[in-house]
């Protein structure tokens, strides 16, 4: 087993800020979202843009997206 099949948390402070789709933690509600970074908003918004208004200091961890079904 590879960790791109078993991604593991990591610290938000460690996630790369160039656009790629992540898993993250959202402390606030304890939910995960699939979020990206966004330069026009300047900070972390869902995948879809359906959400904008994170509080973006309530996201403490992050995993990439797993593999697609094969």
């Amino acid at each position: 087993m590879t960790d791109a099949q078993y991604p593991k948390w990591r610290p938000m402070s460690k996630a790369k800020k160039n656009g790629t789709r992540i898993l993250a933690y959202y402390a606030a509600d304890e939910g995960v979202y699939d979020i990206k970074y966004d330069r026009h908003w300047g900070g972390w918004v869902s995948h879809d843009y359906d959400i904008v208004n994170f509080a973006q200091e309530d996201f403490t961890h992050w995993m990439p997206l797993p593999e697609p079904p094969k």
